[in-house]
């Protein structure tokens, strides 16, 4: 069992397009997603582009780590890359 779902860039979902290609995906489910996609985009965009609301896991470590060490909320929101990647 992986701990992402793409091979290349470790992100979940992938950002990099190397799941999307073929033969890994069916062109239906590419246009499944490509058209969920598009959907939350636009509801978002109608909405004003809301705050990320924490995954309750991420929340739960936060407050239980928040209290001992100081915890910096944007790491929570970095994709893997990003974090192996920051400087």
């Amino acid at each position: 069992m992986s701990m992402s779902d793409c091979d290349k860039c470790w992100d979940t979902p992938c950002t990099c397009g190397y799941n999307y290609e073929r033969p890994r995906m069916s062109l239906q489910r590419l246009r499944e997603v490509v058209e969920a996609a598009s959907r939350v985009l636009a509801e978002r965009e109608a909405s004003g582009d809301p705050e990320p609301v924490l995954h309750p896991q991420q929340q739960f470590t936060a407050e239980y780590y928040g209290r001992a060490i100081s915890i910096d909320p944007k790491l929570l929101e970095m994709s893997t890359r990003q974090y192996l990647n920051r400087r």
